[in-house]
C-alpha cells in the first residue's frame, strides 16, 4: 500500500512540475507592465488563483506591494514563502537588478515548506537581471543567518518580510536576527498582526504591540475580515 502511495505521489509531483513549467511563461507575459495593485489582482484572478492560493487579505497585500513598489528595493528577503503569491509580487516591483532571497522551512507551521516541484516556478518570477535564491531551511538557524550575511557581502536589506513562524518566540527571534540587517529607511513588514486569542499559536500581534512604538510604523488592516493585518516598521 505504501509503495502504491509513493508511486501516486511521484506521478502527482511530476505532473504538477510539468504544469507549472508550462504556465510560467504565460504568467510572466500576463504580469508584464502591471503595477502593484494590478499584480495582486492578477494572482487572485480566476486564471491564476489556483497556482497561488495566497493566504493574505487581498486589500492588505495590495497596499503593502504598493509601498514596496515605491521603495524599489535592491535586496528583498522574505521569511515564509509557502505558495509564492507575495514572493511573485515583491519580485515584480523590486529593482531590475534586485537580489531576492526566500527562506522557507519545510514542514513549518502554517503551511510552510513548498514542494520541490515549485522551485522552478518561483525562479521564473525573476527578470533576466534579477537574482533569486530559494533556501528551504530554518530561519532560526544561526548558520542560515551567517549564510545570508555572506551572500549579502555587507549590502543591507531594503525590504524584509516576516511571514514565517507566527508564534511569539518565533517572530521575536526572526526580528531580532534579521532586522539589524535592514538599512536605515528600509521596510520591515509583519503579517498577521491582528490580535489573536491567548490560546492561538499566532502571536505576531502580541510582539507587534510590544515593539511598534519604538519605530515609525504603519498598520494596514482591512476591518471587513477577522484575520490578517500587516504591520510595517521603517528602520531607524
Amino acid at each position: 500500500m505504501k509503495l502504491i502511495q509513493n508511486i501516486k505521489q511521484k506521478i502527482h509531483d511530476w505532473n504538477a512540475a510539468r504544469e507549472l513549467r508550462k504556465y510560467a511563461p504565460l504568467l510572466a507575459k500576463d504580469a508584464g507592465g502591471l503595477n502593484a495593485t494590478q499584480l495582486v489582482e492578477l494572482i487572485y484572478s480566476p486564471k491564476w488563483e489556483r497556482f497561488f492560493w495566497t493566504k493574505q487579505v487581498k486589500a492588505e497585500l495590495a497596499a503593502l506591494v504598493e509601498r514596496v513598489e515605491a521603495l524599489k528595493p535592491r535586496v528583498v528577503v522574505e521569511i515564509g514563502t509557502n505558495m509564492g503569491g507575495s514572493l511573485f509580487c515583491f519580485t515584480k516591483v523590486a529593482a531590475p537588478e534586485a537580489l531576492i532571497i526566500s527562506i522557507d522551512l519545510p514542514g513549518g507551521m502554517g503551511g510552510g515548506g513548498y514542494p520541490w516541484y515549485r522551485e522552478e516556478f518561483y525562479l521564473s518570477f525573476a527578470s533576466a537581471k534579477q537574482h533569486m535564491l530559494l533556501w528551504r531551511d530554518d530561519s532560526h538557524n544561526p548558520l542560515v543567518k551567517k549564510r545570508l550575511e555572506e551572500t549579502l557581502r555587507q549590502q543591507p536589506i531594503d525590504f524584509l518580510f516576516l511571514d514565517g513562524d507566527h508564534s511569539y518566540e518565533g517572530i521575536k527571534q526572526d526580528f531580532e536576527m534579521y532586522a539589524p540587517l535592514v538599512r536605515s529607511g528600509g521596510i520591515i513588514a509583519f503579517h498577521d498582526i491582528k490580535p489573536s486569542l491567548p490560546d492561538n499559536w499566532i502571536q505576531v500581534g502580541r510582539f507587534w504591540e510590544e515593539i511598534k512604538a519604538g519605530y515609525k510604523h504603519e498598520e494596514i488592516i482591512d476591518s471587513s475580515v477577522s484575520w490578517g493585518g500587516i504591520g510595517i516598521l521603517y528602520q531607524k
